[in-house]
């Protein structure tokens, strides 16, 4: 008899154990599907950004490029204004080339830049001091345009040009301080907290797989 009780008792253990094996098995699969589909989605969402900042940064030199060549025959324009105009041409499609640059490198690395939020909004720095050489370039072409062919306008443009070029001078020199404002101290510590938050592969992922888990046991 006792004999006909251990040997119950030992199947009885042996079919929880296999049944406490089993649904632990399926809870770490679950886990893992639930971990490599954030993997894929969020490496999709960075490589996405990634090559959009790529497209907008090489747009922004092919503009350049247009742009210089249109200058080049364009009639009347003294060298100065010529000059100036480039500068209006490289300068803004420098606006876009630094934005394409910072998504590319800060939203486009998600996952593997542990400031990725950081480094895109960082580089607003950048497009402010793009911004304000714009303005300056600009100053320059009004300036030229009282030059060559135009002089008689001179009285007018140089003036007006020299204070566009100092507004442009004054918004360039606030690109740095930006940058180092918006890469530094609290700023710094809100954009990685973000960037935490879109990755979802911490506390986030272990939540969801937990719940998934428990409700398949």
């Amino acid at each position: 008899m006792e004999q006909v009780v251990e040997q119950v008792a030992e199947q009885a253990a042996e079919q929880v154990a296999e049944q406490a094996a089993e649904q632990v098995a399926v809870q770490v699969a679950v886990q893992v599907a639930v971990q490599v589909r954030y993997r894929w989605r969020y490496r999709r969402i960075s490589k996405f950004l990634s090559n959009a900042g790529t497209t907008v940064s090489t747009t922004g030199t092919a503009v350049a490029a247009i742009g210089n060549t249109v200058i080049n025959n364009v009639p009347l324009l003294s060298p100065q204004a010529k000059s100036g105009l480039t500068g209006v041409v490289d300068n803004a499609s420098g606006i876009v080339t630094t934005l394409g640059a910072g998504v590319t490198n800060g939203l486009g690395q998600l996952g593997s830049n542990p400031n990725a939020v950081g480094t895109t909004v960082a580089s607003v720095g950048g497009v402010v001091t793009q911004v304000g050489n714009t303005v300056q370039s600009a100053g320059q072409l009004v300036a030229g345009l009282g030059t060559g062919p135009l002089a008689p306008l001179g009285a007018v443009t140089t003036p007006v040009g020299g204070l566009v070029t100092q507004v442009g001078s004054a918004v360039s020199a606030l690109g740095a301080p930006l940058t180092n404002v918006l890469s530094t101290g609290p700023v710094q510590q809100i954009t990685q907290t973000v960037g935490q938050a879109i990755v979802p592969l911490t506390s986030t992922v272990t939540t969801l797989t937990q719940t998934v888990g428990n409700a398949t046991a």
